[in-house]
């Protein structure tokens, strides 16, 4: 309805009344103003399309962001890496190892900073898969060793159980409980940290309770809220006594929840902290997950080609640092060529028979990495050999991804060189 050219919206309801034998004899009609209920349905469809617009900006803008600080930490971390090897005067090889872990600790940042956006806009997919705990509690513990000792910290674990195998998504739990380690070892001056690990029976539910324990500074009760919440520290400010982005211990909550667990904290200053995790997950046989290994490592085994020469490999990428990075760690090993654009590269493949190809998703203007794929899978011989996604773009959700898309392999930005050679091996050793 229009009234003096303003817009009105009116809903109206007729029923009809019937007469003794069923005829109709009248209608009844009601009709209402709801124009405020239209006007406010609007308001809220114009405001949910905004915020799905800026929440499309923004992880667009976080996506885009990952790419450009990714990317240069491939040569940054590589060839500070490069050089802590080769060098010998011992003041120049401390001089490129103080650059190497400075580039590590911004890259760690980074990874959190960038875990966290993720936090916010992915729905995060939980993996399920067999989870050696004692295994993975090992190999945290020999990575940590190194950081801890120069600390005079003693990293211990108190495992009662022989076995403790569980299906819960791995990645997370080796999150979490490296988050938790490198925050015992900040914190804590001198002393030791506990990891322990057990299986317990609840409600007829099976849990995996995990705990790690230090003698740090600890944490006052006053404060022991504000952790869990992104970007905060107990010690904030131009005085805060410790480095770090305070969002370490926002990821494990998240990842906890996710895994519909919780985790919990005593602690007492002076005396250091405790972090309990308890997350439900099904047990898992041990003897079943060897037989598994057994049957993959002989098809391993079976399967190794021993080779005379060197494998050749094809490596497009657009930045040029990156390019004479993996140029130079790989060329012992392989016969490689590098490309700077797709066009290149479709030339190369065109001329040349490779055996494995890198390429990097993002390739500037015109053709990317997955549209290179996709035209090199068309070309003869190349639509089965293994191709790798280089990619800045770290999410589980871009893996898969990429994965699904027809790539074979993934590796994300940026890595090392036991990284890249690591992966190099398992494909031509398969």
């Amino acid at each position: 309805m229009c009234i003096r050219d303003r817009l009105y919206w009116e809903s109206a309801y007729i029923s009809p009344i019937l007469n003794e034998f069923g005829e109709i004899t009248n209608y009844i009609a009601l009709k209402e103003d709801i124009t405020e209920r239209k006007s406010l349905l609007a308001d809220l469809i114009e405001a949910k399309e905004k915020a799905e617009e800026m929440n499309r900006v923004k992880a667009y803008f976080f996506a885009n962001m990952s790419h450009e600080l990714r990317t240069p930490f491939v040569g940054i971390v590589g060839f500070s890496e490069l050089l802590s090897e080769s060098l010998q005067n011992p003041e120049e090889k401390e001089m490129a190892n103080q650059i190497l872990k400075s580039s590590k600790r911004l890259t760690e940042t980074l990874n959190k900073i960038l875990n966290v956006t993720r936090l916010e806009f992915d729905k995060l997919e939980v993996k399920l898969r067999d989870i050696d705990v004692i295994e993975m509690i090992d190999q945290l513990k020999i990575l940590f060793s190194k950081s801890a000792s120069s600390k005079n910290i003693s990293i211990k674990t108190k495992i009662s159980q022989d076995e403790i195998v569980v299906k819960t998504d791995g990645r997370m739990l080796d999150e979490m409980i490296t988050n938790l380690l490198n925050n015992a070892i900040k914190y804590t001056q001198d002393g030791f940290i506990d990891i322990s690990a057990e299986t317990i029976v609840r409600e007829n539910k099976n849990y995996l309770l995990l705990k790690v324990a230090d003698t740090g500074v600890g944490i006052p009760k006053n404060k022991q809220e504000i952790i869990w919440k992104e970007f905060r520290q107990v010690s904030e400010g131009m005085n805060r006594s410790f480095e770090g982005t305070g969002l370490g211990l926002t990821i494990i909550k998240k990842y906890v929840e996710t895994l519909s667990g919780k985790i919990t904290l005593e602690s007492e200053i002076g005396k250091g902290s405790t972090f309990v995790i308890e997350i439900p997950v099904e047990i898992v046989s041990k003897k079943e997950v060897n037989k598994s290994k057994e049957i993959v490592l002989k098809q391993t085994q079976n399967n190794i080609e021993i080779k005379s020469r060197k494998p050749k490999i094809l490596y497009v990428e657009d930045d040029v640092i990156a390019l004479s990075y993996v140029d130079k760690v790989l060329k012992a090993f392989y016969e490689i060529d590098t490309a700077f654009n797709a066009t290149i590269a479709l030339e190369l493949a065109n001329k040349n028979i490779y055996e494995a190809m890198l390429l990097d998703i993002n390739l500037g203007k015109g053709i990317d990495g997955v549209e290179l794929m996709q035209m090199m899978r068309k070309i003869n011989g190349y639509n089965k050999i293994p191709i790798v996604a280089v990619t800045a773009y770290a999410a589980e959700s871009d893996r898969l991804e990429f994965l699904a898309k027809g790539f074979t392999h993934y590796l994300s930005k940026p890595f090392t060189s036991v990284e890249l050679r690591g992966m190099l091996g398992k494909i031509f050793n398969s």
